[in-house]
């Protein structure tokens, strides 16, 4: 799926609820996936550009890039939900407002 952006920034890759959006999609809650790392495949030893436009795959290691991050947030609330798994398989979560 991806994000609609009112910006020259491309689409970036999201993962949203199991639900039926409603009509306003600015009021629809999408969790968005701005970085993910599952392995070494994909070095995150990135110079600037590399984190300003983003890299990677969205469906593997990835970083969606500072430039779209801060269009889907610059003109509304937003929060950040840390997600990481141990190597046991605990899953640890966090989530930061404001």
């Amino acid at each position: 799926m991806e994000c609609k952006t009112r910006t020259s920034v491309p689409p970036c890759w999201v993962e949203c609820p199991k639900m039926e959006p409603p009509a306003n999609w600015s009021s629809f809650p999408a969790e968005v996936v701005f970085q993910r790392h599952l392995d070494n495949s994909l070095s995150f030893a990135q110079n600037w550009h590399g984190y300003v436009k983003g890299f990677g795959d969205p469906n593997g290691n990835y970083w969606m890039g500072l430039e779209q991050l801060l269009a889907m947030t610059k003109d509304r609330k937003c929060k950040l939900i840390y997600e990481g798994v141990r190597l046991n398989g605990t899953v640890l979560r966090a989530t930061f407002k404001d």
